[in-house]
């Protein structure tokens, strides 16, 4: 099943909803894996949760996999908080050491692209490249609250259908 609403619609209806893969739908489209881990925090039940730990599982040891993993990372956070639960904790050495290499693996690259930089536009130019970089990386490694303020949105649009 590859449509969120469907998703959603047949959850709501009391269906299990179940995947060829355990992983298929949150990797296979490009840029959607925040809307399915998205969803599958609002349905906050048994086998949302088992799905997104077992997508940690696999896919916090696949740096060069790299996807949805700090969206899913968020999302173990917020249920921890609404049930009391420590998946996220469960997942969290996994996370940092994945984190570490894919940092490593940008950092790379971003030197790089740096001294192509300097050598068109100057060393300025680089510098204020890889500072750009920096910033970037620095707000990108701390978790955020997007899916306690998108969970709330969900629910309010949940308690006023169209």
């Amino acid at each position: 099943m590859d449509d969120p609403n469907e998703m959603a619609q047949r959850h709501s209806a009391g269906a299990t909803v179940t995947h060829a893969s355990p992983f298929d739908n949150l990797t296979e489209v490009c840029c959607v894996g925040h809307i399915y881990a998205l969803t599958l925090a609002f349905f906050n039940d048994a086998n949302s949760i088992q799905y997104l730990n077992r997508y940690l599982d696999y896919y916090l040891t696949q740096p060069s996999l790299y996807f949805d993993q700090k969206e899913v990372m968020e999302a173990a956070l917020f249920l921890d908080k609404l049930n009391n639960t420590t998946n996220f904790n469960t997942h969290s050495d996994k996370w940092k050491a994945f984190w570490e290499k894919r940092h490593t693996t940008e950092q790379r690259k971003a030197l790089e692209m740096a001294k192509h930089i300097a050598l068109k536009e100057g060393t300025e130019a680089s510098n204020n490249y890889l500072q750009q970089l920096q910033q970037r990386w620095e707000s990108q490694e701390s978790l955020s609250t997007y899916f306690e303020e998108q969970t709330a949105i969900l629910r309010n649009l949940h308690q006023h259908p169209l």
